[in-house]
């Protein structure tokens, strides 16, 4: 298929780091034998126009966008576009999870114009439905490093994540004043870096640690995991704790006590470090953590997620068209 593929690639300082490395659903897509125009509009004030034209000129078989929020010139740009290309199909994935952005009017209507939403929580699938949306569970996976690792340092227990919220404060603060070798990097003003969109530093950070921590910054939202313990797992060094996930599971396939290690509040974290920094636990300790690299690399890829769009939702909208 031909696919105009428009990814999040946020402006700012890190914008250069994330476009050079924030490729892995790009080159699944090249892999899978399809022709991809890559199209980076945010932070680009006529993005609209420009995607039309793109349109006009490509002529894509597929629209697979990354829409995070919608407002009426958007949501203007896909009428038209529906308009004039109907033959083509649409789909947008939003790695948004919290319910207020993706059930807002605009976001409902914005993904009236697509032929699915594809979203990384189960939590609001029903509300998406009811709405007359076709909306679909699908998440990001890890991101294979497409540069040399660095040399980065070696820390007992890691942590790489912004903070936004007073848990994930409280996490960090907590982690910083353990008696082991700890490495924070994020937006913290005692972090030791920073690597959000650097794949490369992460996989050299988490196969020197021992431990990498994971949370779920919003325990009230059940039905979620970021592409952190991905990032984790498929780096077969550090073994992930990960904060409890009601559906870890049925999201994942991940098992606690065979994957990972699950951890709910802060001193059961506390606790599960010196636990698991023991000698007394290395043989436990090493087949976890390559029971999850096996896992994670096979179900967890990109290549994985390519063949389920197509397999699942694309095929879907051939089917309905017949």
């Amino acid at each position: 298929m031909k696919i105009l593929y428009t990814p999040i690639f946020e402006p700012g300082e890190h914008h250069a780091v994330a476009v050079a490395q924030k490729r892995g659903l790009y080159n699944a897509l090249v892999k899978a034998g399809h022709q991809v125009f890559e199209y980076d509009y945010l932070d680009r004030p006529d993005w609209q126009s420009e995607l039309q034209l793109l349109a006009l000129l490509y002529k894509p078989d597929l629209l697979l966008t990354q829409f995070h929020g919608a407002d009426s010139a958007t949501i203007n740009m896909m009428r038209t576009l529906r308009d004039q290309y109907p033959s083509m199909k649409a789909i947008n994935w939003s790695g948004d999870s919290h319910r207020h952005s993706l059930l807002g009017d605009a976001m409902v209507e914005l993904s009236h114009h697509f032929d699915w939403l594809l979203v990384p929580t189960l939590d609001v699938l029903p509300d998406l439905k009811a709405a007359g949306i076709n909306a679909g569970y699908w998440n990001i996976a890890y991101e294979e490093p497409v540069v040399p690792l660095p040399d980065a340092p070696e820390y007992d227990v890691v942590f790489l994540g912004n903070v936004f919220n007073e848990q994930r404060l409280a996490l960090v603060e907590m982690l910083r004043g353990l008696p082991y070798r700890v490495g924070i990097y994020g937006d913290w003003a005692q972090a030791d870096g920073y690597c959000v969109y650097d794949f490369a530093m992460q996989r050299a950070l988490y196969q020197k640690a021992q431990i990498a921590v994971a949370d779920n910054y919003r325990p009230d939202g059940l039905n979620y995991v970021s592409d952190r313990p991905m990032q984790i797992m498929a780096s077969a060094g550090a073994l992930c704790l990960h904060q409890r996930v009601e559906m870890m599971v049925e999201l994942t396939g991940w098992v606690a006590g065979k994957h990972y290690v699950e951890w709910q509040t802060l001193d059961d974290l506390r606790a599960a470090i010196d636990y698991w920094m023991a000698d007394e636990h290395c043989v436990t300790f090493c087949k976890m953590v390559e029971s999850a690299r096996r896992y994670t690399r096979y179900f967890h890829s990109f290549d994985a997620r390519v063949e389920r769009l197509f397999m699942e939702f694309v095929r879907s909208m051939e089917t309905v068209e017949l």
